[in-house]
């Protein structure tokens, strides 16, 4: 008989998610000058005119636990992506090109996203 153990092992906790740049923009804005890693969604909006329902996808990296040096909770530090060209009305070159970011966020931020697979559309 096999039996299945759960486990709480960094890869079993490393799913990606999909988030909305409204909520990119709260969670950078909570863990500004909290964690290292934040992605300045003023500039974003400025440069590619993301409305709030636009969809990225979030990839964790790695499990983080300073802040400047210094030693602070454990949290999950991203890679926020978009995941094709798609046409935005207010770019100023008419589409988004495939961009990368990261973006430092706790647990419960991360866990509080939807889990996505990747082949899904956006």
């Amino acid at each position: 008989m096999l039996i299945q153990v759960k486990t709480n092992k960094m890869e079993d906790r490393m799913k990606r998610k999909q988030i909305t740049f409204k909520e990119l923009t709260r969670i950078s804005d909570l863990n500004n000058e909290r964690y290292n890693r934040n992605v300045y969604v003023k500039k974003l909006s400025e440069e590619y005119g993301f409305d709030n329902d636009w969809k990225m996808i979030v990839e964790p990296i790695m499990e983080h636990n300073h802040f400047m040096g210094e030693p602070i909770e454990s949290h999950v530090r991203c890679f926020v992506y978009t995941t094709e060209n798609k046409p935005l009305r207010y770019s100023k070159t008419g589409y988004v090109p495939k961009i990368r970011l990261i973006q430092d966020m706790s647990w419960n931020q991360y866990n509080s996203l939807v889990d996505v697979e990747l082949n899904t559309s956006l």
